[in-house]
């Protein structure tokens, strides 16, 4: 972000500097509106996917749902139980903003259904996840807030606590949402999502694959579509399989490590490369800084900035 706020100081020199001259050409910079869209897609998966993996836990966790009631919420941070019914397999999770879980912190409720009359481990079980003003907020007071539906298909069965026990060597889940994300500037985009996720375990650390998994078009490996902030239609499509480490010994924890992503919806294609260091350069290991955003501004050069997860 400093690099953008250097630009834009430097444009506005050359303007002040050129008033006179006719004959020169200034072109406006529209680095904001070609990188926020891209980084808004990054916040959003990355919450989306911390969801998806404690909505598993939780699910591994109570995975009988033969009755009864639940007072423990494994694997949820800052969650407490609101309402349960195993019979109905139906749990409602609130958050009160009081918890800090790995500098970011959480309100609102979600609610976790199981589907049918399957359990978690059983081969094509599917569980919906609903958001109600579900909101996010960084240490940097940056937020987003999420309404609507996320359905997570646990393609072959087994559970986290199966892939511990070492009974499976991965999980494959297929992830179809549809959300409505409020920014806290009061913006809003239409978010709508199609993933294929992959669990192993190495050691001590979990690693999760994310690709693409629906054709929109000609185009195939996309991962997410909608609205986007500024009222665009944009899509995204994941070029080389994300991957997410559980990162045990870091903070904050979660990481993605390495993985390649385009998105379009701006003037020109912007793409996002994962786990790189602050000077952008790929390292792709748990010590990551964040992510490096290229794009091609008004006069053909090429930029970048590296955001810190």
């Amino acid at each position: 972000m400093k690099k953008l706020f250097l630009k834009a100081v430097s444009i506005a020199i050359v303007l002040l500097l050129s008033a006179c001259k006719e004959d020169v050409e200034i072109f406006p910079d529209d680095s904001l509106e070609q990188t926020s869209g891209a980084i808004d897609d990054a916040i959003i998966q990355s919450e989306s996917e911390q969801l998806v993996e404690e909505a598993n836990r939780l699910l591994a966790g109570v995975s009988g749902f033969n009755g009864g009631k639940i007072t423990e919420l494994p694997g949820v941070c800052g969650g407490t139980v609101e309402w349960s019914d195993t019979t109905e397999k139906k749990i409602t999770v609130v958050f009160d903003g009081s918890t800090d879980c790995l500098g970011r912190k959480r309100w609102g409720k979600i609610l976790v259904e199981l589907k049918d009359s399957l359990t978690w481990e059983s081969p094509l079980a599917s569980a919906v996840i609903y958001f109600t003003d579900y909101k996010v907020a960084r240490a940097d007071e940056k937020s987003i807030t999420i309404n609507g539906t996320q359905t997570v298909i646990n393609e072959i069965g087994f559970t986290v606590d199966d892939l511990d026990a070492g009974i499976t060597e991965n999980l494959i889940y297929i992830i179809r949402g549809e959300k409505q994300i409020t920014f806290d500037n009061g913006k809003t985009c239409t978010w709508y999502s199609a993933l294929r996720r992959l669990v192993t375990k190495i050691g001590s650390d979990y690693s999760i694959e994310l690709s693409g998994d629906t054709i929109l078009g000609n185009l195939d490996n996309v991962a997410v579509w909608g609205d986007n902030r500024n009222g665009k239609y944009f899509y995204s499509q994941i070029i080389e399989p994300i991957h997410i480490n559980s990162c045990a010994s870091s903070t904050p924890g979660w990481i993605a490590v390495s993985g390649k992503k385009t998105h379009k919806g701006s003037a020109r294609e912007t793409s996002i490369t994962f786990g790189v260091d602050q000077s952008g350069n790929a390292i792709n290991t748990c010590e990551a800084y964040g992510y490096l955003v290229n794009w091609t501004n008004l006069e053909a050069e090429t930029e970048q900035i590296v955001v810190r997860y």
